[in-house]
């Protein structure tokens, strides 16, 4: 975002995060850095499920409100049901440069539409078997041959 700015390219880099992720401290050099850069060619993409690869991201790390942290280190933050397709849509293509990065929280549930994976952290690193495809394409409704 940096040299594409420099560059006057005029281009916009978006960097998908996820909530556990935000508990590594090289997250908070690179949202100092843009926003002292005034980086507002930089968008960011939270996907807030509030889960990690072993339990509750509140539980790891007591982080409040991610707005208000966001906001914190200079950026301009907009909040969106991540489930929305469509009001994620209008939100990412309605943001405008203000000289400052732009964080879009994008409130979402893990495994959404799955009964054995919703919420459920386990999910971040097991592989399904046979058993649970059969569950996820029943639940989805998706049928065998649209996944060929």
């Amino acid at each position: 975002a940096l040299g594409q700015k420099m560059d006057g390219h005029g281009s916009k880099t978006y960097v998908m995060l996820g909530d556990g992720e935000c508990q590594e401290g090289s997250i908070w050099e690179a949202a100092m850095s843009a926003s002292t850069h005034e980086l507002d060619n930089l968008i960011g993409i939270l996907d807030a499920n509030g889960l990690q690869k072993t339990d509750s991201v509140h539980k790891i790390q007591r982080v409040v409100d991610w707005k208000e942290k966001w906001e914190s280190f200079g950026w301009k933050v907009t909040e969106v049901d991540g489930h929305d397709t469509d009001r994620l849509k209008d939100c990412l293509s309605g943001i405008k440069p203000e000289g400052k990065p732009t964080m879009v929280i994008a409130h979402t549930v893990k495994g959404k539409g799955v009964s054995v994976m919703e919420g459920n952290p386990v999910w971040h690193f097991k592989l399904p078997g046979r058993k649970d495809l059969k569950v996820f394409r029943e639940e989805l409704h998706i049928k065998e041959e649209e996944l060929l």
